[in-house]
């Protein structure tokens, strides 16, 4: 049964099959360390290289097109050259837009 959360509680319980301890402590004998930085500095990386998969947006080449032609007929609408063609023209067409 899961326990609750206490915020001020900085430990933390984990459940392993003794093999899998085992091989924990043979990794942390090589590393010379001790077990908590061990499973903390790996728990750490992991975690972050999760969050920032999740939070990076990666667009495919089209996409990444299409993104930079919205932006340029934004900067084209706020040199006062809109519209140039109907309906959606391309910003390399507004003067002043390079």
């Amino acid at each position: 049964m899961p326990r609750v959360a206490v915020k001020d509680n900085s430990r933390m319980s984990l459940r392993i099959r003794a093999e899998e301890k085992a091989l924990l402590l043979r990794a942390v004998a090589l590393d010379r360390t001790d077990l908590t930085d061990f499973v903390l500095s790996y728990a750490l990386k992991a975690a972050k290289a999760v969050i920032q998969q999740a939070e990076h947006l990666q667009l495919t080449e089209r996409d990444s097109l299409w993104v930079l032609e919205m932006l340029e007929i934004r900067l084209c609408r706020t040199r006062d050259c809109w519209p140039r063609r109907a309906p959606c023209p391309s910003a390399y067409e507004c003067e002043g837009v390079a």
